[in-house]
């Protein structure tokens, strides 16, 4: 697929729907289905104000989650041609750098900030669900989260920094706390949680694929 577009931050592959979900620069979601000979444009969504920093889509292939420099959350219909917006959740915190999408009947998103915070927040009710307090600083400046990640039964949530720690974030106490954090040593660019919700995948700036494996304790 050749976007011809502004450069793109983030794409996710709706396994459902079987379409491809990209996230530009120039403010805009893009719809493809990458099965078609011709990898066909099926829709832009505009409304972001910002470059669209991440995208995640809901297991259910039925909505997906968008997060932008512009600080929102949008929460997107559909995962085709007939995709609509049908909620904006203001983040009151700094540009939104990661998004994830907890895999579970109760809808819920995680939004990682630039500033160094990472939110929870309802999506029916658009409320703060919980505030993660993970800020540390890399001299004066916050040390961001550069992708997070859920855990399918929703234990936790994984989070990969650019001062190369991974940390896991455990869900089932009140508030969340850190339990565990690892260190690559290499700013981490990307983590997710494989489905049996004890290891994690990291890639990092050294080229370096890493499986971890998360110590039972958690749920």
């Amino acid at each position: 697929i050749n976007a011809e577009y502004m450069g793109i931050n983030a794409c996710q592959y709706g396994t459902r729907a079987e379409h491809l979900i990209t996230a530009s620069d120039d403010c805009t979601l893009r719809i493809w289905n990458p099965s078609d000979k011709q990898n066909q444009l099926l829709r832009t969504l505009k409304g972001h104000s910002r470059p669209v920093s991440s995208v995640a889509i809901h297991s259910n292939g039925i909505w997906f989650a968008s997060g932008s420099w512009d600080t929102q959350l949008r929460i997107w219909e559909g995962v085709g041609a007939d995709a609509k917006l049908i909620s904006v959740i203001p983040t009151h915190m700094n540009a939104v750098r990661a998004v994830a999408v907890a895999s579970t009947m109760v809808q819920t998103v995680a939004a990682a900030s630039i500033d160094g915070r990472i939110k929870l927040f309802d999506v029916a009710s658009k409320q703060t669900i919980t505030s993660l307090n993970t800020k540390e600083r890399l001299g004066r400046l916050p040390n961001p989260a550069r992708s997070i990640a859920f855990a399918s039964d929703r234990t936790f949530l994984a989070s990969a920094g650019w001062d190369g720690r991974v940390k896991v974030l455990d869900l089932t106490f009140s508030p969340p706390s850190v339990r565990y954090q690892m260190w690559c040593g290499t700013p981490t660019l990307c983590v997710c949680v494989l489905p049996d919700c004890r290891h994690l995948v990291t890639g990092g700036n050294d080229g370096v694929v890493r499986v971890w494996y998360v110590a039972a304790g958690i749920g």
